[in-house]
C-alpha cells in the first residue's frame, strides 16, 4: 500500500471515530437526561401520592369526628325527647311569645 493510501485510510477511520464518539456523547447526554426526567417524575409522583394520603387521613379524621358529634347530638336528642316535660312550663320552644 502505499502512503498516500494509508493517510487516507486513517483520516478517514479518524473522522469516523471522531464523529461516533461525538455522537455517543450525545446518546449518553440524552440517556443522562432522560434518567433525570424519570427521577425527577418519580420524585413528583412520590410526594403527589405523599400528599394525597395525607389529605385523605385528615378528612378521614374529619368524618370520624363529625361521626362522633353527631353520635353525641342523637343521644341528647332521645335524651331530650324522652325527658318528662310538665305541661303548665312555657319554655323556649313552647310557641309562647315573649315580649
Amino acid at each position: 500500500m502505499r502512503t498516500s493510501a494509508v493517510l487516507m485510510v486513517s483520516i478517514v477511520f479518524f473522522l469516523v471515530m471522531a464523529s461516533l464518539c461525538k455522537t455517543s456523547e450525545g446518546f449518553v447526554a440524552s440517556l443522562t437526561a432522560r434518567r433525570d426526567q424519570v427521577k425527577a417524575g418519580k420524585r413528583k409522583h412520590t410526594s403527589k401520592d405523599r400528599k394525597t394520603r395525607r389529605r385523605l387521613r385528615k378528612l378521614l379524621n374529619k368524618e370520624k369526628e363529625l361521626e362522633r358529634k353527631l353520635t353525641d347530638i342523637t343521644k341528647w336528642v332521645k335524651k331530650y325527647k324522652s325527658a318528662p316535660r310538665s305541661k303548665t312550663s312555657k319554655g323556649r320552644f313552647s310557641g309562647a311569645d315573649v315580649s
